[in-house]
């Protein structure tokens, strides 16, 4: 690790986030307490999104940077870069990724697309819809269900997090991003509930 770009602190968070367990989310809830409202205004500043879209953005961002430091052997992340200036760059070329995703979906078919839409489709409210939904959840666990549920039902993050137990609120976006993915993995493997969904839902 080139220790010109590394400060003792960066190095600890680093070390903190690959042990893993409550290590690991302290270190990411210090990381946003820290740095969070900087990386937000450098996203917002340099990609013309909005707060709201700065914020996914930044969830997704602290999701892939978590991946690459666990998965990296000690002492091989952070060549160029020190951590703070790795996630910032990281949270806006997310941003520029949230605002192209944030334009109408092209296929209606799409329904994990939509799913995964800030844009609640009303849709998704009626009787039929829902009970669908609920069989299509069914299968990616109980946990998943439950918070891509109270997501769609209009409960912020924050409230997620609190009903959830997560102990902060990026936790809960992080696990909301994977069990959106593993939704969409899900319907890929199971085409037809794909499409029970879609004539439920969109038909």
């Amino acid at each position: 690790m080139n220790k010109a770009f590394l400060n003792t602190g960066e190095t600890f968070l680093l070390a903190a986030i690959q042990a893993g367990g409550q290590a690991r989310e302290d270190a990411w809830l210090h990381i946003t307490q820290t740095w969070g409202a900087y990386i937000l205004k450098v996203a917002i500043q340099n990609s013309a999104c909005s707060p709201d879209e700065a914020r996914e953005a930044y969830s997704i961002a602290v999701v892939g940077v978590d991946k690459r430091i666990r998965m990296a052997n000690q002492g091989d992340f952070l060549q160029k870069a020190s951590l703070k200036t790795y996630l910032t760059k990281s949270a806006y070329y997310a941003a520029l990724e949230v605002k192209k995703q944030r334009r109408p979906v092209a296929d209606p078919e799409d329904y994990a697309g939509k799913l995964a839409s800030e844009d609640f489709d009303q849709r998704l409210r009626q009787k039929e819809c829902r009970l669908v939904m609920e069989k299509a959840l069914d299968g990616i666990g109980g946990r998943c269900k439950t918070i891509l549920l109270l997501f769609n039902d209009g409960y912020s993050m924050e409230e997620i997090a609190l009903k959830m137990g997560f102990k902060a609120e990026v936790n809960a976006k992080n696990e909301k991003y994977k069990c959106q993915d593993r939704f969409k993995s899900y319907l890929i493997t199971n085409p037809g509930l794909k499409k029970s969904l879609t004539e439920a839902c969109y038909g």
